[in-house]
C-alpha cells in the first residue's frame, strides 16, 4: 500500500498527471521494531523526498516496550523524554512528528539524526485524539488514514473515522485504507 501510494505520488509530481492525495496518513503499528528496519527503505524514501513527504505522515507506533520497571529501562525511556524535550525546542512544528503537532504527548524515538528521522512512536496510539487533531489542522480537507494493521485496528480507525466525518463537520469525510498481512 505504501509502495503504491508513494510511487503514484511521485509520478503525479513528476508528470503534473493525474489525481494524487494532497495528504495521507500512514499508520503502522507493530510489537517488533524489526517490522520497521525491515520497511526501512521504504520509510526513507519518504522522508526524504521533498514530493512524498509533503503528503504522507508516517505514524509508526512500537507498541510492545520493554518492561518498565527494569533499571535499564527506566533510564532509556527517561533519557527519550529528556531529548524529546530538547527536539521540541529543536525542530519547527511543522516537522514534528502528527502526535505532538495534534497535542497528544507521546514518547517518541527518532531513527537517524535530527531533523530528518523517522519518529517511532512508544506506546499504543490514541487514534481518536489522533484523527480529530489532523481534521483540525486541515479542515479544508478531507482525512485519508492508510493502516497496516489487524482487524481490531482497522475496525477501530474506521469507527473513529465515522465518529470524526459526522461530529465535526459535514463536508470534511475521514476515509481509512487498509492493508493487512499474516
Amino acid at each position: 500500500m505504501m509502495e503504491s501510494l508513494s510511487t503514484s505520488i511521485e509520478t503525479a509530481a513528476t508528470l503534473h498527471d493525474g489525481p494524487a492525495p494532497n495528504e495521507a496518513h500512514f499508520f503502522w503499528c507493530t510489537r517488533n521494531v524489526d517490522d520497521f528496519r525491515f520497511a526501512a527503505p521504504l520509510l526513507t524514501r519518504v522522508t526524504e523526498s521533498r514530493a512524498l513527504c509533503e503528503v504522507i505522515t508516517e505514524h509508526l507506533h512500537l507498541t510492545k516496550l520493554p518492561d518498565a520497571k527494569t533499571p535499564e529501562a527506566i533510564l532509556w525511556r527517561e533519557g527519550v523524554r529528556r531529548w524529546n524535550k530538547a527536539a521540541q525546542q529543536k525542530i519547527p512544528d511543522h516537522e514534528w512528528p502528527s502526535c505532538w503537532r495534534a497535542g497528544v504527548d507521546m514518547v517518541v524515538a527518532f531513527t537517524g539524526t535530527i531533523p530528518g528521522g523517522i519518529p517511532i512512536v512508544l506506546g499504543r496510539p490514541n487514534f481518536e485524539q489522533e484523527i480529530r487533531g489532523l481534521g483540525k489542522q486541515n479542515p479544508a480537507v478531507d482525512i485519508h488514514v492508510f493502516v497496516c494493521g489487524n482487524k481490531a485496528m482497522v475496525q477501530s480507525l474506521k469507527s473513529v473515522c465515522d465518529v470524526c466525518s459526522n461530529r465535526d463537520s459535514q463536508e470534511q469525510h475521514y476515509i481509512v485504507h487498509h492493508e493487512r498481512f499474516g
